[in-house]
């Protein structure tokens, strides 16, 4: 996924565009179809910034009942690069490295696009996903996905925090009663 940007470093404002339509592979996640992605690198000077959109369908296991399901996610992309040589980039060096700055950098005029896909991929991804909002879950008692009707348990939750906090309120409201 490497860019040849030479011909935009030629003047401040020139722009191109990246279209990739084709299977991808990123470890912590599982693509089911192929990812699109749309990216426009733009020369702002001491930068190059990349800015887009990348749609994919993914594979997910619900959190609450368990079920596997397939949902799109569109990550927008906004990202910038700076030229290997650059002075500010050199300052930056002597201090810390550049993983943790999250600096993207590029050199001999190619941008290899490959990691800010797959990190903007990653922060897309939902942090507890759900086959559908209003997921029943899972039966506490016997296990059932409630997605797929009720199962005839008795399903009292009870909150032991709670429970220990009503019973000391209602020994204080019979004492006083007595």
């Amino acid at each position: 996924m490497k860019v040849d940007i030479s011909e935009i470093k030629r003047s401040l404002g020139a722009h191109l565009n990246y279209i990739y339509e084709d299977t991808l592979e990123i470890e912590e996640v599982l693509i089911k179809k192929p990812v699109y992605i749309n990216l426009k690198l733009t020369n702002a000077g001491s930068r190059i910034l990349v800015e887009g959109i990348i749609k994919f369908n993914a594979e997910f296991i619900c959190s609450s009942c368990g079920e596997k399901y397939d949902y799109l996610i569109e990550a927008k992309v906004n990202e910038e690069f700076l030229e290997e040589s650059n002075l500010e980039l050199i300052n930056f060096k002597n201090d810390l490295s550049l993983k943790d700055l999250s600096i993207f950098t590029y050199s001999d005029n190619l941008i290899d696009l490959y990691e800010i896909i797959r990190q903007n991929i990653i922060i897309a991804l939902p942090l507890k996903p759900l086959c559908r909002l209003d997921c029943l879950g899972l039966c506490l008692s016997c296990g059932k996905n409630l997605n797929q009707g009720q199962c005839g348990c008795k399903n009292e939750f009870i909150n032991p925090v709670m429970d220990k906090a009503f019973k000391k309120m209602k020994i204080r409201k019979e004492k006083k009663n007595a």
